[in-house]
């Protein structure tokens, strides 16, 4: 009953108090067992992951029955998982000597003196220039297209690919909320798997918002629209 009263509030120590009465329970003449309802694990939890780090907290616990090392543990259970990257040496080096030609033939091109330098003038037409000898060096400049970065609706703290910008455009032409048989269809078109789409856009968000984006209500997701309001460009 604890949990459930604190479960809106403090998730954390809703967690704990779970923890303290199965403690209790277990050291009792009678096991009760008592699980946490539905509702109360939908206040608790808003992704698998965190089910799963409490899951492995509870085993432990009833294992070695260790209550005030179960209770230090809870608050991984809402510790924000970074995903490890592996890179493979080999195939960096590989790519590297692939190009490694390339780039050399073009360090030798531009720097390549002997040829003379021909200017365009205003016509586009090709002109000797007095003023540009063989020694003259020349300068590129290379711009990064910024033209998809200037165009998104939202802040550059978050990475967000094309897909899941498109997926968040399409929940706020929805009010923010959308059949989860329509994000289906969506993920589908695009190639990818709903729940995967979802949480990788909950995980880019999450630094932000401190809390998950698009929550799963029945047969539909939401979004609060505070926290739609903290992503968008001002």
């Amino acid at each position: 009953e604890a949990s459930k009263l604190v479960s809106k509030h403090d998730r954390e120590e809703a967690l704990r108090f779970f923890l303290h009465y199965l403690h209790h329970d277990l050291n009792s003449n009678t096991v009760d067992n008592k699980q946490l309802t539905k509702t109360i694990q939908k206040s608790l939890f808003r992704e698998t992951g965190q089910v799963k780090r409490f899951e492995e907290i509870l085993n432990q616990f009833l294992e070695d029955k260790d209550l005030q090392k179960a209770l230090a543990e809870v608050p991984s259970v809402y510790t924000k998982q970074r995903k490890k990257i592996q890179l493979d040496l080999s195939t960096i080096r590989e790519v590297q000597q692939q190009h490694s030609g390339t780039v050399e033939l073009l360090n030798e091109y531009l720097q390549d003196e002997d040829e003379p330098v021909a200017s365009m003038d205003a016509s586009g037409t090709s002109s000797d220039d007095d003023s540009a000898t063989e020694g003259e060096e020349i300068q590129l400049e290379i711009k990064a297209n910024t033209a998809a970065s200037n165009a998104s609706l939202f802040i550059s703290e978050i990475a967000l690919n094309e897909v899941q910008q498109e997926l968040l455009q399409l929940f706020q032409s929805s009010d923010l909320s959308l059949a989860q048989q329509q994000v289906e269809t969506f993920s589908k078109t695009r190639g990818v798997f709903k729940n995967q789409l979802i949480d990788s856009i909950n995980e880019s968000c999450y630094e932000q918002l401190d809390d998950v984006l698009i929550e799963e209500d029945g047969d539909t997701y939401a979004i609060y629209e505070n926290y739609f309001q903290q992503l968008l460009r001002k």
